[in-house]
C-alpha cells in the first residue's frame, strides 16, 4: 500500500495561490490599485501553508515577497519577478515524477506534471453545474414527454384486469418505461449534486497540521480540537473557507495562545487549546475558531494602532472589545513584537475577513468565556450534505438531522395530555413532561398537531427538548440540503428541502425551531379559502423546489395545483386544460414568464386567463413591462410574504370569475 501523501492538498492550493500571484502582478504593473492587497493575500497564505507541509523555501520567498511590497521603498518590478520565478518553480518541484515502481518520485526542475492517476480526476464546479443544468432540462423534457403520454392512457374499467395487448399495452409499456428514466434521472441528479461536495475531515486534518506548525515555530504548546456535526459542504465554499480559517488558525497560536511558561504563571495548563467547529445551523453554516489564550488585550491595540496613526491622538478613550476587534479585521494592524514568518504584518485577519465576505458571509471577534477568543464565521445556506433520519406521518415524509435525534419510544394511549393550561401538548416520559407536535399536523398532512401518533422521536438539546408524533422511521440516510426560495415561507421549524429520487421536495426539520412551536401550543391554523375560490391554479417554474412549495402553499390553502417545468411546457398545458390562473416565473430558459403571457393572451380561448408573475425584478421597468404583458400582478421574490401571494390569487380569481 503506498505511503500517504502529505503534500496531496497543498499541490492544489498551492497551484491556486501561484495563479493569484500572477494575476495580481500583472495587475499592478497596469496600474490596478486593488492588485497589491490581492498579492499580499496570497501571499501570506502561501507562506503559512507551506509552513505546514515543511516546504520552508516557498515560505521564505513568499515572505520576501510581502517584504518587498510593504519595504520603505519603492517596488522594483525586476525583483518581484525574480522572487515570483522562484515560486513558481518552488511549486513545479512539487509534482511526483513517474516511475517505474509506480510509487512517483520528487520531479526533478522542469521535468514536467505527474503521471495521471486513474482513479481520480479533478472538476471544474461550472462543469458540475453544467451537468446538474443538462441533466434539469432532460428532466423538464420528460415531464412534457410524460404530459402529452397521459390523455392517451384509457380510463381503467370496473373489474378490468389491466391492459393485455395492442395500443393500451404500448402505452402503458412507454409510461414504466419513462417512470423508468425518471427514476434514473433522479438518481442522476442526486449523485452529481454530491460531487459539489468535499468532507470537511480532510480541511480539519490540514488546520490540526497548521496549528501545531505554528507552534512549533512559536515555542508553544497546543492542542487542535475538531468538532461540530457538518460533514462535507459545497466544496466551492469549503476551499474560499480554507484560506480564511488558515488565517484565523494560525493567528491563534500567534497572537492568542501564551508560551508555557507565562501560562502557567497564570494558573493554567502549560498546553493550550485551538478548537475550530462546523455546524450546520438554521440559516446556514455557522464555523467557530476558538482559544483559550489571552484573549483580544483593546489596550495593547489601542496603543499599536495610535503608534501607526490608525487612531488620532497621544490618549484617548478606551477601546471596548467590539471596537478592537473592528481594528484588527480591517487589515494592516498587528500586536506582534516583531516580523516573522508567521506575524507581524498585519495581514491575517484582514485576509480571513477579505475571504470570507467574497463567501457572502460575515466574520466577528468576542471574548471568550473564561479566557481566549472566539473567531465566528457565518456563511448562507449552500448544499452541504447531513446525516438525516427519514420520518413518515400521514403517508408523507420528512428529515430530521440525525445528530439532533436523541431517543425514540412507542408512544402508548395516554403519553399524550394536554398542556397546562391548554395550549398544545405534552408527553409524560421519565418523570418529565416535553412539548408534543404531531409531524402529520405540523405539515398539514394528518391529524391534529396534539393527536397521538405510534412513535415519539426526542429531538433538541439535553436541557430540554421536544417530542415529535411519526407513523414511522424509515432509515438514516445522507441528504442534500438545499435552501429554500427567497419567496418561500420560512416556517421556524423548517431548515430546507431535500430532493427525494422521484424527484419530490423532503422538508428537513429543525430541532429548536421545532421546540419553539411546540412550546407557544403548536402551528396556526391553516388558511382558509372560500369553496367560490377555488380551482386549477397552473404554476410554471424551472424550479423542481419552487414548484414543489408553491404547490404546498397553495394546496394548504385549499387550491388545486397543476405544474409546469417550462415556459413552453406551461403554454400546452394551458391549451389543453381548465385552468383559472396561472402563476409563472419570469426568468426561465426558452420562453420566459413574459413570453408565455403574450402568447396565453394569443390563444383565442385562453385571453381572458388571468396570471401573476413571480420575479426577482422590482424596478419600475420590470413592473411595467409585466403589466405590459398581461400580469395581474407581480410578486417580486425579495418582498414576499405568503399571506400577500394567497390574497393576490384570491383577487386573481375572483377577477377571472
Amino acid at each position: 500500500m503506498p505511503a500517504r501523501d502529505p503534500l496531496r492538498y497543498f499541490r492544489v492550493e498551492a497551484r491556486e495561490l501561484l495563479d493569484g500571484l500572477r494575476r495580481g502582478l500583472a495587475g499592478l504593473a497596469e496600474g490596478d490599485p486593488t492588485a497589491i492587497a490581492e498579492v499580499l493575500r496570497h501571499a501570506h497564505t502561501l507562506k503559512g501553508a507551506a509552513r505546514v507541509v515543511g516546504e520552508g523555501g516557498l515560505a521564505e520567498w513568499a515572505h520576501r515577497l510581502e517584504g518587498e511590497l510593504q519595504g520603505p521603498g519603492p517596488v522594483d518590478p525586476g525583483r518581484l519577478e525574480g522572487i515570483l520565478r522562484e515560486i513558481s518553480g518552488g511549486v513545479d518541484r512539487l509534482n511526483p515524477a513517474p516511475d517505474r515502481s509506480g510509487q512517483g518520485s520528487a520531479a526533478a526542475p522542469g521535468e514536467g506534471s505527474p503521471a495521471p492517476r486513474a482513479d481520480t480526476v479533478r472538476l471544474e464546479v461550472s462543469e458540475i453545474d453544467g451537468a446538474l443544468a443538462a441533466l434539469r432540462e432532460a428532466r423538464a423534457a420528460l415531464e412534457a414527454c410524460e404530459a402529452l403520454l397521459e390523455p392517451l392512457r384509457p380510463a381503467p374499467k370496473p373489474g378490468a384486469p389491466g391492459p393485455s395487448g395492442g395500443r393500451e399495452a404500448g402505452v402503458e409499456a412507454l409510461r414504466s418505461g419513462l417512470e423508468r428514466v425518471r427514476g434514473a434521472l433522479a438518481e442522476a441528479l442526486g449523485r452529481a449534486g454530491r460531487l459539489r461536495l468535499a468532507p470537511t475531515l480532510a480541511l480539519l486534518e490540514y488546520l490540526e497540521r497548521a496549528a501545531v506548525d505554528a507552534a512549533r515555530f512559536q515555542g508553544k504548546q497546543v492542542r487542535f480540537v475538531a468538532e461540530g456535526t457538518l460533514e462535507r459542504m459545497d466544496s466551492a465554499v469549503l476551499a474560499g473557507l480554507s484560506e480564511a480559517l488558515q488565517h484565523l488558525v494560525r493567528n491563534a497560536v500567534v497572537h492568542g495562545i501564551e508560551a508555557p511558561g507565562e501560562r502557567v504563571s497564570r494558573g493554567k495548563p502549560p498546553q493550550g487549546v485551538v478548537a475550530v467547529r462546523i455546524d450546520r445551523v438554521a440559516t446556514g453554516v455557522c464555523v467557530t475558531v476558538s482559544d483559550d489564550g489571552a484573549g483580544l488585550r483593546p489596550g495593547e491595540v489601542a496603543r499599536v494602532a495610535r503608534e501607526r496613526g490608525v487612531l488620532g491622538g497621544e490618549a484617548g478613550p478606551a477601546l471596548d472589545h467590539a471596537a478592537a476587534a473592528e481594528l484588527l479585521l480591517g487589515g494592516g494592524l498587528s500586536t506582534a513584537a516583531t516580523v516573522s514568518a508567521l506575524a507581524g504584518r498585519g495581514l491575517g485577519l484582514g485576509a480571513a475577513r477579505a475571504g470570507v465576505e467574497a463567501l457572502g458571509g460575515t466574520l466577528a471577534l468576542r471574548p471568550r468565556p473564561g479566557g481566549g477568543t472566539v473567531c465566528e464565521i457565518a456563511l448562507p445556506e449552500s448544499l452541504a450534505a447531513l446525516r438525516t433520519l427519514a420520518l413518515q406521518a400521514g403517508g408523507h415524509k420528512a428529515l430530521m438531522p440525525f445528530p439532533e435525534v436523541r431517543e425514540m419510544f412507542p408512544l402508548r394511549p395516554g403519553d399524550v395530555a394536554a398542556a397546562p393550561g391548554g395550549a398544545g401538548a405534552v408527553v409524560r416520559r421519565g418523570g418529565r413532561e416535553r412539548p408534543y407536535l404531531a409531524l402529520g399536523g405540523l405539515l398539514r398532512t394528518g391529524p391534529p398537531a396534539a393527536a397521538p401518533a405510534g412513535l415519539g422521536v426526542l429531538v433538541g438539546a439535553p436541557s430540554g427538548g421536544m417530542v415529535l408524533g411519526v407513523d414511522l422511521a424509515l432509515e438514516v440516510r445522507e441528504s442534500v440540503v438545499r435552501p429554500l426560495p427567497v419567496f418561500a415561507p420560512r416556517p421556524r421549524f423548517l431548515r430546507g428541502v431535500c430532493l427525494d429520487p422521484g424527484g419530490g421536495a423532503l422538508p428537513v426539520l429543525d430541532a429548536a425551531g421545532l421546540e419553539a412551536v411546540a412550546s407557544e401550543g403548536g402551528p396556526p391554523p391553516a388558511v382558509e379559502t372560500p369553496p367560490g375560490d377555488r380551482g386549477p391554479i397552473l404554476v410554471v417554474d424551472d424550479s423542481l423546489t419552487t414548484r414543489v412549495l408553491l404547490r404546498g402553499i397553495l394546496e394548504a390553502a385549499g387550491h388545486e395545483v397543476d405544474l409546469a417545468a417550462s415556459g413552453e411546457e406551461g403554454l400546452a398545458k394551458a391549451r389543453g386544460g381548465r385552468h383559472r390562473l396561472v402563476l409563472a416565473d419570469v426568468e426561465m430558459p426558452g420562453m420566459d414568464g413574459y413570453a408565455l403571457l403574450r402568447a396565453l393572451a394569443a390563444e383565442p380561448g385562453l385571453a381572458g386567463l388571468p396570471a401573476i408573475l413571480v420575479t426577482s425584478r422590482s424596478s419600475p421597468e420590470d413592473r411595467a413591462r409585466g403589466a405590459a404583458a398581461g400580469a395581474r400582478d407581480i410578486i417580486v421574490k425579495g418582498e414576499f410574504d405568503q399571506r400577500r401571494l394567497l390574497e393576490s390569487v384570491r383577487e386573481a380569481l375572483a377577477w377571472g370569475a
